[in-house]
């Protein structure tokens, strides 16, 4: 069971009011979303596939001579989880932290968003983010695959 939190929010620039949720616990969880409405999973954070994209990313950003703070390093891990997750059905890339899409015009940016009053906490079943097409890849592949994601997201990085 995954606990949600109802959120209100109206999109930019058409203006549709819409509701969407957000974890309400968010402590071993990530919540993604791809680019279509109403598409959303649960990465949980004990899933295996964490500790090696963990050590495969440690590795390179230290190969690249990055030095990254623990946020940064956080935020590195969230951008890389979209290059390791199966696509939705339409092949739309899963993301941590995308909003949700406008269920009306489908826009990705909101002009604001603001929790339901009174709070409504709900629990569901989300399905689960798969990684199938990663679990059959070789280590070589995963580690070029991470490698070009730290390169996309570090461009300019003064290296040590």
């Amino acid at each position: 069971m995954t606990t949600l939190r109802l959120f209100e929010y109206r999109c930019w620039p058409q203006g549709h009011r819409f509701e969407a949720s957000v974890l309400a616990q968010t402590y071993g969880d990530l919540l993604v979303r791809s680019v279509r409405p109403r598409s959303e999973r649960v990465f949980r954070m004990d899933d295996p596939v964490r500790e090696e994209m963990k050590s495969l990313l440690t590795e390179l950003t230290r190969s690249e001579g990055l030095r990254l703070s623990n946020g940064e390093q956080r935020e590195l891990f969230r951008f890389a989880l979209s290059a390791v997750l199966d696509p939705d059905c339409n092949g739309s890339k899963f993301s941590v932290g995308r909003p949700p899409a406008c269920p009306v015009c489908g826009s990705l940016e909101m002009e604001d968003w603001v929790s339901a009053e009174p709070p409504i906490i709900f629990d569901t079943e989300l399905p689960l983010a798969t990684h199938d097409d990663w679990d059959e890849l070789e280590p070589s592949s995963r580690r070029e695959r991470i490698r070009d994601v730290v390169a996309q997201k570090h461009k300019g990085i003064p290296r040590s």
